[in-house]
C-alpha cells in the first residue's frame, strides 16, 4: 500500500508519522513545494533582518509530546523560554 500526503507541513509530517507508526509496511509520500519539510519554521528575510515566519509557541508541558517528537524523531531544536 502506497499513501500519498499533500503538504509536509507539521499537519502532514505528524499525519505520515501516525499512519506509519500504526501501518509500517505502508509507503507514505510526503508531497510539498518547498525542498524541505515544516518550512514554516524557516526564518524569512525583509531587507537585512532575518524574521521567524513560523510558529511563535507550543504550550509546555501540554504539549510535551509533541516537543518530544519534534526533538527526537525529526531532528528540530527548540528552545524553552519560561513567561514570555
Amino acid at each position: 500500500m502506497e499513501i500519498n500526503i499533500i503538504g509536509a507541513g507539521l499537519n502532514g509530517c505528524l499525519t505520515a508519522w501516525k499512519i506509519k507508526k500504526k501501518f509500517p509496511n505502508y509507503k507514505i509520500n510526503l508531497i510539498d513545494s518547498s525542498d524541505h519539510v515544516i518550512s514554516a519554521f524557516d526564518s524569512i528575510n525583509i531587507g537585512e533582518g532575518s524574521y521567524n515566519n513560523g510558529f511563535h509557541g507550543i504550550e509546555f508541558p501540554r504539549s510535551k509530546n509533541l516537543c518530544d517528537f519534534l526533538s527526537s524523531t525529526l531532528n528540530i531544536n527548540l528552545v524553552e523560554k519560561k513567561k514570555c
